[in-house]
């Protein structure tokens, strides 16, 4: 239990370090993931099995942004190998897909990039996705390439989990604007 509460309290920091950054240019993203990257590392290091679940997302999603593909690419399928059904499942599945999917983009592998959006889309969900919603970024980064088709087929799977009336009028303002070939302002939902 005391290993969990350090570890909470270093993912705490991280998570503020990279949130005080997100407005900031690319560099000073960049370096804020640096930093928090090597906190999460430590809260991961210290935490039960349990525990772990739960800086895991954070550690491949800040690995990503500190450009550290080959760590963010580890961790991702790490995320993806865990089979336990905690709470943390639904969003190991989405986040883990998600990841390799932009690394894959990044590496010009559009393919695999769009196959892993679809497979983000088929978590089961877990309580913050239904609540807050799935994460754009890859869907956003895949819109800037042209490729509307499977981010619609992204929201119909997400629809599945995040189902409540504020996200079936998220999701409609958004198809909108990209049939009119417009890319929507995702807000929050790129940094979930």
């Amino acid at each position: 239990m005391e290993r969990n509460e350090e570890a909470r309290g270093l993912s705490e920091q991280a998570h503020k370090i990279r949130l005080e950054a997100r407005r900031e240019s690319p560099e000073a993203i960049q370096q804020a993931a640096e930093e928090a990257l090597e906190i999460y590392e430590k809260a991961y290091a210290v935490a039960s099995k349990i525990g772990r679940d739960y800086v895991l997302v954070d550690l491949g999603k800040t690995a990503f942004d500190a450009n550290q593909l080959d760590k963010a690419r580890q961790y991702a399928e790490t995320m993806l190998k865990i089979t336990h059904r905690g709470s943390a499942f639904g969003n190991r599945i989405h986040h883990g897909n998600l990841i390799l999917g932009r690394i894959a983009l990044r590496e010009g592998n559009i393919e695999e990039a769009k196959n892993r959006l679809i497979a983000a889309g088929t978590t089961p969900g877990a309580p913050n996705l239904n609540s807050f919603g799935p994460s754009m970024t890859l869907a956003k980064e895949l819109l800037e390439k042209g490729e509307r088709d499977v981010v619609f087929k992204y929201f119909f799977l997400c629809s599945r989990f995040w189902d409540s009336e504020r996200a079936r009028e998220k999701m409609t303002t958004w198809r909108d604007e990209i049939k009119e070939d417009k890319i929507p302002d995702f807000g929050a939902h790129l940094y979930y």
